[in-house]
């Protein structure tokens, strides 16, 4: 399973580079990293959260991780972790991993993202 951010994901969807640059100012960017290039369980994930362009400052940042099948059907998301985000703070490394789950059939591509609740 390939490893996106649901940034991406929605920008691919949009096909915007506009989209791009209007979500990174409003939230800023996050980055993922799999050793492998594909995502299997129990394998080390590389996060990262950059908020340097972000307008909207979180107050806490929830890494998540969302699979679909190959017939359309979303998996459940999973949370991989809940971290509190300090005002002054401008970056967030964190190193995960996936998720020892059993998934029955084909999969497609998961994404791993981050929800912001700000002030």
């Amino acid at each position: 399973m390939h490893l996106s951010s649901i940034i991406s994901a929605i920008v691919a969807a949009a096909g915007a580079t506009m989209v791009s640059a209007q979500e990174a100012a409003r939230f800023g960017i996050v980055t993922t990293t799999v050793p492998s290039g594909l995502l299997s369980p129990n394998e080390s994930i590389a996060i990262k959260y950059n908020s340097t362009l972000a307008a909207n400052q979180p107050i806490f940042i929830d890494f998540i991780m969302q699979g679909g099948r190959s017939n359309g059907f979303a998996l459940p998301t999973l949370l991989i972790s809940r971290n509190i985000y300090g005002a002054d703070q401008k970056l967030l490394l964190q190193n995960a991993t996936a998720p020892d789950l059993p998934h029955p059939g084909t999969t497609l591509p998961m994404s791993c993202g981050r929800r912001l609740h700000s002030t």
